[in-house]
């Protein structure tokens, strides 16, 4: 399948059209034993993550593939970010999607509740325990696995050498304790000790939802059917962050504008710690020797928050067969080296390691793979974050109190659940 349809749907028509297109799928679905057998003609949408976003890299790449299902045709799309949902929605209900599409987790169960993911549990049969757990339950939904993990990103905790030094500060924050500890010192000193973003536009899986999975609190019950952030663990999660925020120990421009790490404090070179960034994005304004890199932050538990990239096969594929055995491929324990280290990656492959051992701060986040949270794992996950969002922020503003908050997004999150 190939193409993109011009439609535009409408919310109402989305779920109706997916729950069709997903069930058009048609011959053998069973991860192939015998790859000189398997036959059929693949299209793999993709999107520009970092230079596998250029049809240089995938060419070398088919053409190895190639040499070992020679009767499979694979068509590499790369498609923009840019309304990709939207896009993907809209070729579904055509009768115009990829056979082979990659996915971040939010997607998952929203795909997987219309019936229009085929589980692909069997691409990983003989070696499961490979995969590093957190990675293969972002990519479940309900009990299955709908995307064969590719890659893994973990936000790792920096600190200023330079700040801390001026500040008198010994160490890089290890847990909440440390911060407290900390940024009395550091705003005495003239410098901003930590970030809290809490700009409506941006995302709560790298600001609220780790301090409160950090407090052993979680957003949903285990069930998903309830809200659960309104306990005492979130209590005490919004209460710390709203003491950050009181004391002075955050910009106060973040709470309520998404700051380019250029534009913020810790860009500047005038923020001791921050809990949430990737190597990448630091390495562009620091040298390496310039920062100290940090474990993840631990309150009762210790939570990385990150995300995670897998490979899915949509259910209206002709060609089952041949889309598993191309994910196989990609995300055979070689190519996923290549694949992950090439662009920045880690590897959800426990046997994969060692990638960045010439990068100290790479290297780090590495170690703490198992600790990664990249988001809630629901159909409605965005609506619900949408919900809780300005309750949050009328807390940090000083609108409102913690408890009175965390009630009253409870009452709109169980609200919106109770709908179908």
């Amino acid at each position: 399948m190939s193409g993109i349809s011009r439609l535009r749907l409408g919310a109402v028509v989305l779920t109706v059209t997916l729950a069709v297109a997903g069930c058009n799928g048609g011959g053998d679905s069973a991860m192939p034993t015998d790859p000189g057998a398997v036959e059929g003609s693949v299209t793999f949408w993709t999107y520009p993550i970092g230079d596998s976003g250029k049809d240089s890299y995938w060419d070398p790449v088919v053409e190895q593939f190639k040499q070992k299902y020679p009767k499979v045709d694979v068509d590499v799309v790369v498609q923009p970010f840019t309304n990709r949902e939207e896009t993907l929605v809209t070729a579904i209900a055509g009768k115009q999607g990829p056979d082979v599409v990659y996915f971040n987790p939010d997607f998952i169960p929203k795909f997987a509740v219309e019936g229009v993911l085929e589980p692909v549990e069997d691409v990983i049969a003989d070696d499961r325990d490979d995969f590093t757990p957190a990675a293969l339950d972002a990519m479940s939904w309900d009990g299955k696995l709908y995307g064969v993990p590719l890659l893994m990103q973990a936000l790792i905790g920096v600190c200023n050498k330079k700040v801390l030094a001026a500040s008198g500060v010994q160490k890089c924050p290890e847990t909440w304790a440390d911060i407290e500890q900390m940024a009395p010192k550091v705003k005495a000193a003239g410098y901003v000790p930590t970030d809290y973003v809490a700009a409506q536009t941006l995302t709560l899986n790298h600001s609220f939802y780790p301090y409160l999975w950090q407090a052993g609190g979680e957003v949903l019950t285990a069930d998903g059917k309830k809200a659960a952030f309104n306990s005492p663990e979130g209590l005490r999660a919004l209460e710390f962050v709203k003491k950050l925020v009181d004391n002075g120990w955050t910009s106060q421009q973040s709470l309520t504008t998404a700051e380019t790490l250029e534009q913020s404090a810790l860009g500047q070179g005038k923020q001791a710690y921050s809990p949430n960034n990737t190597t990448a994005s630091l390495a562009k304004l620091f040298k390496p020797e310039e920062l100290v890199v940090s474990q993840p932050l631990t309150d009762k538990v210790q939570v990385a928050a990150g995300s995670v990239g897998g490979l899915s096969v949509l259910a209206g594929s002709d060609a089952k067969a041949a889309s598993k055995a191309w994910i196989d491929f990609l995300t055979s324990p070689e190519h996923m080296r290549s694949f992950d280290q090439k662009n920045g990656y880690y590897a959800p492959r426990k046997s994969v390691t060692g990638l960045y051992s010439d990068n100290p701060g790479m290297a780090e986040g590495e170690k703490h793979l198992d600790v990664i949270r990249s988001g809630v794992i629901h159909p409605k996950a965005r609506e619900i974050m949408n919900l809780i969002k300005p309750h949050l922020q009328a807390v940090l503003l000083g609108k409102t109190a913690p408890g009175d908050a965390l009630a009253a997004a409870e009452k709109d999150v169980n609200a919106l659940l109770e709908r179908r």
